[in-house]
């Protein structure tokens, strides 16, 4: 047996992924500006760089708040050779970063346009009554009783179909704000796959969030509150970690209806742990949103509430999320003029 020093190419490789390692245990604990410089110096082992290092860079980048920065990379991934299924993620991050520079538009026209990619095709502007064949089809196949219809199912194996569903949860995240029939559909689509290909992390999402618009399109609220419990066990029981922030914030809108108010607001000091542990600003921001029109709802102190919101707009001006911004400077104004009604200094 032949002993010695490894080939240059074999300590090089080891020694790139040990260094991209290092990167990733770096983004995990929030330290994106220390993630970044190991990525950099990964990228000097493979000056090819490979799919997946950029695409960490790219999603360090953006949770580092540098988002042209981000949106270039995600753009030479797509438009470069490379798996279908990666180029998925990197859709959906591009599809985000346009969000948070405030045009939902192209957010989801970016997702859509992707999701063509797949074969899965959506109207953009869909009519009531395709809402309202959608709603029968998936009540054949569900009844009154989700809990039934999607807990026993096993997890979802087929990768193709859960980069689908991961487009297709980003696409409703965006259809919210531009189209809500839309966003109906998209849900629809996503538990019809799920019953015919399994759960995923994206599934809880869409039953959490099928329970809030079958609440606001056709009053089913106790209907809902169940879906959003329902999606909350999956959430915990198969640790779904990626979803679970954005499954608890449809929670907290769907108890409003049936629950005291207080439970709106656990719901979204949740999501805001959940979201801040796993680096989701974007959900972050949202339940920051949601907390202050809650506890103004529930008749909270003022000026405890006032400083909720100062704290939030820290925490949103950092992620720059210009458009949750905007909402909590007017809910700051809001509280100012309660507490000041006359304007007298």
């Amino acid at each position: 047996m032949i002993t010695g020093t490894p080939p240059a190419s074999a300590r090089a490789e080891e020694f790139y992924s040990l260094v991209f390692l290092a990167a990733k245990r770096a983004k995990n604990t929030g330290d994106y500006a220390s993630a970044l410089r190991f990525l950099q110096t990964a990228r000097t082992l493979k000056p090819q760089r490979p799919f997946i290092l950029m695409l960490e860079e790219a999603e360090c980048e953006f949770l580092h708040g540098n988002l042209a920065s981000a949106l270039n990379i995600c753009g030479k991934m797509l438009s470069a050779p490379g798996d279908l299924t990666e180029k998925a993620r990197a859709a959906c991050l591009m599809a985000e970063i346009h969000m948070r520079q405030s045009d939902i538009p192209l957010a989801l026209e970016t997702t859509i346009a992707w999701l063509a990619v797949f074969g899965i095709h959506f109207s953009r502007h869909p009519d009531n009554d395709e809402c309202d064949a959608a709603r029968t089809s998936l009540q054949q196949r569900v009844g009154r009783d989700p809990h039934s219809a999607f807990m026993p199912l096993a997890l979802m194996q087929d990768r193709e179909i859960e980069s689908v569903m991961n487009l297709l949860a980003s696409s409703t995240v965006f259809a919210i704000f531009v189209c809500p029939r839309l966003h109906f559909l998209l849900l629809c689509k996503m538990l019809h796959l799920t019953l015919d290909h399994g759960v995923t992390g994206a599934s809880a999402f869409a039953i959490s969030w099928y329970g809030v618009l079958i609440g606001d399109r056709y009053g089913e609220y106790k209907l809902g509150f169940r879906c959003g419990i329902l999606a909350r066990e999956l959430v915990n029981q198969h640790d779904f970690t990626q979803y679970r922030a954005r499954t608890l914030i449809s929670l907290d809108r769907l108890s409003i209806w049936t629950q005291p108010i207080s439970f709106a607001i656990d719901c979204a000091k949740a999501t805001f742990a959940a979201a801040v542990a796993i680096g989701d600003r974007t959900t972050a921001c949202f339940a920051l949103r949601h907390q202050i029109m809650n506890c103004l709802a529930r008749g909270d102190h003022l000026d405890a509430i006032l400083t909720s919101i100062e704290r939030a707009l820290a925490f949103v001006r950092k992620a720059r999320f210009k458009d949750v911004e905007n909402v909590l400077i007017m809910q700051r104004c809001y509280v100012n003029t309660l507490r000041n009604p006359t304007g007298d200094p």
